[in-house]
């Protein structure tokens, strides 16, 4: 069979044979299995707080409103997360799953000519949790510089001093603490967060490699992190932390807190002062309103919040003119100022056998049992991402990196078919044999060269006036110039680690053949690496930005920085939309800090006590 053939066979024979069997066992063993949030029963006509998406964002807001005496109604597109979410070795499984929408990015005919049908996807969670139930469970606060920029653009109380007590509000460090970042972490939150509790040989090299380029090794949390970096994540003795799970199913029971899912909101009600009054909703196969008393909060995510605001008749005119749809409110920015972090997935290097995590570690009827009985080994650990790496190769301030190039050290030995790297459903049958096939039973790890702070822009349209179907995502990978010649930079920096002392002593080694169309380029030259981006450029999956955190004055703002949607009355939006721009790491850490201080602006709006964060 073809190679790309037996990984795509693999995979779904493990989706749709082992996946029952793995749900009705981890129902059993699992005290933590997540909660099955009632989807049936229809909410009352009316509440104080309308939440849309129980994602990052929605599950922590939801939660921290449910404090006071208001009484709040979660509206959820997707259903209650499956049993076999909690297990962070079976992440993979998530990907492309009913949990996923698997978005196909709408990009432009010369980029992404590696993939199948010239284009990749985005995963984006659609359960419970949203992206926290099937991400890779990372953990990164990002930088001081990326919260002050935000302050700087007209945006007061979101620099890093003013942010850095709500990071800490939702995080319970489980780690050893070293006094000098003890004051960066929170310890009594509800998320835990810690190192990994093992590093494989490949991480051990990673890390020495990094030494030996010149840079340290540095904590996760630092404010002005610059170096190699031993990684953090969300799992508790043993268990994926989703904000589902750790922030409403300890409020389930509350009596002024109700949570409904495949409830998808269709559409924002306004009145004729332009006042979010409800949502329009679909439940039980049949279109619903409900009434807010005090606010509509679109907590929807990246691409989902603009949708919903577009449809409602709130963003550019034109476009919503094109659709047919009558403009109630000009907001030009909604949907634009689209970023995400590109990334180049698949730099793979063959290592010696042994020095990385196998699926063959996963099938170990031992490693299933200490899962079992003890929360331990390799079902316990994150499948994929071990260490990250922040470096500068660009212009700008020197300790704010503009580069990550995280290790990824999961192989399929053996077999050749490697998750992590490979993205291996994506990926065209050509370049998957060019790029992967010389690695064909050999232990591999992966180098993922991703751009921290791009400076492309992209954009969310509508496909449809259909709220069912997914909206176009140009993610406008390299349309800046300097975009592309970073990413090479970071191509270039991943073959300079490889080529370190401590990498070769793991038999390190670049086998793949030249992808097709760019044979003509010599071997490694920057023409090769430009005609190589330009095929494999790809989401690291943190869509962000689309719905602009800045004051009136600027042309692409849509919310204020107490998150309300300019023009508009009682409507705000938290999730990672708000960013004015995408933060230098992953968007999970920092849109539980968004939620959190969004909780307490709305409280101190409406009246209700708000306790700061120590």
């Amino acid at each position: 069979m073809h190679l790309f053939g037996l990984f795509d066979a693999f995979l779904t024979g493990l989706r749709v044979v082992a996946s029952p069997v793995i749900r009705l066992m981890l129902m059993q063993i699992l005290a933590d299995a997540p909660y099955q949030f009632n989807h049936r029963t229809l909410p009352e006509p009316q509440y104080d707080f309308i939440v849309v998406g129980a994602g990052a964002a929605g599950s922590i807001l939801a939660a921290r409103l449910a404090e006071t005496d208001a009484r709040v109604l979660l509206l959820e597109a997707g259903g209650p997360a499956p049993p076999e979410t909690s297990v962070p070795g079976l992440m993979p499984l998530t990907l492309g799953a009913d949990v996923d929408y698997h978005i196909k990015l709408n990009t432009p005919p010369h980029l992404q000519q590696g993939f199948q049908d010239n284009s990749s996807f985005l995963n984006i969670g659609r359960t419970m949790g949203g992206g926290t139930t099937i991400n890779a469970m990372i953990y990164c606060r990002c930088h001081k510089l990326d919260f002050d920029s935000w302050a700087n653009q007209g945006n007061p109380g979101w620099d890093f001093e003013s942010v850095l007590p709500y990071f800490k509000k939702s995080e319970r460090y489980t780690g050893i603490v070293n006094p000098n970042t003890e004051k960066y972490h929170g310890r009594d939150g509800p998320i835990s967060v810690g190192p990994v509790s093992f590093n494989s040989t490949a991480t051990e090299a990673f890390l020495k490699a990094g030494r030996e380029l010149g840079y340290d090794v540095v904590e996760e949390v630092a404010p002005t992190r610059s170096g190699f970096v031993l990684q953090l994540n969300t799992i508790g003795a043993g268990v994926r932390q989703s904000t589902a799970e750790r922030f409403l199913r300890p409020n389930v029971r509350k009596s002024n807190l109700f949570v409904l899912t495949r409830a998808p909101v269709t559409k924002i009600l306004f009145d004729k002062n332009k006042r979010a009054i409800g949502v329009e909703f679909f439940s039980n196969k049949k279109h619903r309103q409900v009434r807010a008393r005090k606010e509509v909060i679109l907590a929807a995510g990246a691409v989902f919040s603009p949708q919903i605001l577009m449809l409602s008749g709130v963003g550019p005119a034109r476009h919503l003119q094109e659709m047919g749809i009558k403009v109630l409110h000009k907001l030009e920015g909604v949907g634009r100022n689209y970023q995400d972090h590109a990334a180049i997935y698949n730099l793979p290097f063959a290592v010696t056998d042994g020095v990385t995590n196998s699926i063959f570690d996963f099938l170990s009827p031992k490693n299933l049992v200490d899962y079992i009985k003890q929360k331990s080994g390799p079902w316990a650990r994150p499948f994929g991402v071990e260490s990250p790496s922040y470096v500068k190769l660009g212009d700008g301030p020197l300790d704010w990196p503009d580069v990550s190039v995280p290790l990824m050290n999961t192989a399929r030995s053996n077999l050749g078919l490697i998750v992590a790297v490979s993205d291996g459903d994506d990926l065209s049958l050509e370049t998957f044999d060019r790029l992967l096939g010389p690695l064909k039973g050999r232990d591999t790890i992966a180098f993922v060269p991703m751009l921290l702070r791009p400076k492309s822009r992209g954009r969310v349209t509508l496909k449809s006036t259909s709220p069912f179907v997914q909206p176009n995502v140009d993610p406008g990978f390299l349309s800046h110039p300097d975009d592309e010649e970073l990413l090479i930079r970071a191509i270039r920096f991943s073959f300079s680690i490889a080529n370190t002392n401590a990498m070769k002593a793991i038999g390190a080694k670049w086998l793949s053949k030249p992808l097709r169309g760019c044979e003509q380029h010599p071997d490694t030259s920057k023409s090769y690496w430009r005609c190589f981006t330009r095929q494999l450029v790809s989401s690291f999956y943190h869509p962000s930005s689309t719905c602009k955190m800045a004051p009136s004055s600027d042309p692409m703002a849509v919310v204020s920085p107490e998150l309300k949607v300019h023009g508009l009355k009682s409507l705000r939006v938290v999730d990672a939309s708000i960013m004015p721009q995408i933060v230098s790491g992953n968007t999970a850490a920092p849109t539980f800090m968004i939620a959190e201080k969004a909780a307490d602006l709305i409280k101190r709006d409406w009246g209700y006590p708000v306790y700061p964060p120590s």
